[in-house]
């Protein structure tokens, strides 16, 4: 095997790893334990999509209080978790298991936060035999979210590009002064020198018996001198340094509140995606109401939709929240 290679869009080619970069004596190990981890994350996400399915079943057979009862009892299942389970079963319910060899943590992001025509994408190239590279996902879900941005209110963009812009100049004046402390590190090694060189000139004179006034007094000076420099030299260092130091926290501090920022933008965009879907489930719903004509089966369905509605408006509101603590 000279390289992993999955298929891409365009019939292009995606160069994973090189396993001739390998040393012999490694090659064949690390070969059979990149096998052994793609069949453990095909038995990954299909026990994923039957956990979901079963506990669609169950839900079907039991009031909600009842269902989160017995799921928290009997398998210590959150509510998100369900959730999770559920949702991948029911994108991925088409998918030949033979495709799924993707991680649990990329079929999570599928369905929680990945754009909507990143899920749509991915389904459909699974449903039609194609095998796809985690990383490919992952780079398809940042590039959507990208350009999901540059279609946000301005505003936003304009926030998120200061923010970007601040840490820049943050960074280049940190950057600035660490030269200026390399620089002052350099020479305060230069006066050090000197001043023994100055030290030992002077206890030279002082052995040989032949002390020249003058030249002794000159060089007292210098040592002084340097002795003064030395000391301002390392002042200043020390200021520079808490100049840096405080500088990297503030870089630090920015970085975080800009990933905060992108982390709640993030959000904004996945549920405005999914607006549309949950309108139209709510829509639905209410048809359904109004027919009155309800079998066994559909009521099971309709409660399903009501069961999804109302986890989108738990996690809707988690959002609002969220913005109303950064105001």
């Amino acid at each position: 095997m000279k390289e992993a290679v999955v298929s891409t869009e365009n019939n292009s080619a995606l160069v994973v790893f090189d396993f001739n970069s390998i040393p012999v004596q490694d090659r064949e190990h690390i070969i059979s334990i990149t096998y052994r981890l793609r069949s453990l994350n095909k038995s990954v996400a299909e026990s994923i999509i039957e956990i979901g399915n079963l506990l669609i079943e169950a839900r079907r057979r039991l009031p909600e209080k009842k269902f989160m009862t017995w799921a928290e009892a009997e398998f210590g299942y959150s509510r998100r978790s369900m959730q999770r389970y559920i949702a991948v079963a029911e994108k991925f319910h088409n998918v030949p298991m033979q495709n799924m060899a993707l991680p649990a943590k990329i079929l999570y992001e599928l369905v929680e936060t990945a754009p909507a025509e990143v899920l749509d994408s991915t389904i459909e190239r699974l449903e039609s035999g194609e095998s796809i590279n985690a990383d490919e996902i992952r780079r398809q879900i940042e590039a959507a979210k990208e350009e999901a941005i540059k279609e946000m209110d301005v505003d936003v963009k304009i926030q998120l590009r200061k923010m970007t812009e601040q840490i820049k100049v943050l960074e280049k004046e940190r950057d600035t002064a660490h030269q200026n402390i390399d620089g002052l590190s350099a020479k305060g090694i230069e006066i050090h020198t000197r001043l023994q060189e100055v030290s030992k000139e002077l206890e030279r004179l002082k052995n040989a018996g032949k002390e020249d006034e003058d030249k002794v007094k000159v060089l007292r000076e210098e040592a002084k001198r340097l002795e003064r420099e030395k000391i301002t030299c390392s002042s200043e260092i020390a200021k520079l340094a808490k100049q840096r130091d405080e500088l990297q926290n503030d870089i630090s501090k920015q970085k975080l509140d800009r990933q905060r920022q992108r982390a709640l933008t993030d959000k904004l965009i996945n549920y405005r995606n999914k607006l549309s879907e949950v309108l139209a489930w709510s829509q639905e719903a209410n048809l359904i109401s109004a027919s009155g004509d309800l079998s066994k089966e559909m009521i099971g369905e309709f409660k399903s939709i009501l069961q999804v509605i109302n986890s989108h408006s738990i996690q809707i509101k988690a959002v609002i929240d969220s913005i109303e603590k950064i105001k």
